[in-house]
């Protein structure tokens, strides 16, 4: 069996987040919480901060609450109220393999192209876990498969690039 693949029995629900916070280059940092956690794979919007910004990770701080977080798109955001979208998926079944951060899910009414996104309760098998999608999935049957590496050559560097599908904060 391919140890990147994973079968599931497993739901989506679409989960929220509220909370206070500022964003400067690809830094945000949330000053107070109101409802939900702050999760990688979290579409953000509020005053100011650029349309489909997602949280990429959390770099410092209480995990899911206050603290310091990567996002996709450097800018400036003033402190302001950040509403967030993300998906919680439970998992009931493993049917086979492992679930990890990174790899992309496929089945029925699943968005194309859902990566899960960070770990819940769950470390492989049941529990729960983060996705970067809040579309609503009946309990079904996911697959969760690595997501393809891009290797190019950059011939002004004289070096190679490569890239994923996995988002993290810039190095």
């Amino acid at each position: 069996a391919n140890p990147n693949v994973a079968s599931v029995t497993a739901a989506i629900a679409a989960s929220t987040s509220s909370f206070t916070g500022s964003i400067a280059g690809n830094l945000l940092t949330v000053t107070a919480m109101t409802s939900g956690n702050v999760v990688a794979g979290t579409t953000i919007s509020g005053t100011g901060i650029t349309a489909s910004t997602k949280i990429t990770g959390q770099v410092s701080g209480t995990v899911g609450g206050v603290g310091v977080y990567t996002v996709d798109i450097n800018q400036v955001a003033a402190s302001t109220t950040i509403s967030g979208t993300y998906g919680t998926m439970t998992v009931t079944v493993l049917g086979s393999g492992s679930l990890s951060v990174g790899q992309t899910l496929a089945g029925s009414g699943v968005t194309a192209g859902t990566k899960l996104t960070q770990l819940g309760t769950g470390t492989g098998g049941t529990g729960t876990y983060f996705v970067d999608s809040n579309a609503v999935v009946a309990s079904t049957t996911i697959t969760a498969a690595g997501s393809a590496v891009v290797v190019t050559y950059d011939s002004v560097s004289g070096g190679f690039l490569s890239t994923s599908g996995i988002t993290g904060p810039a190095l």
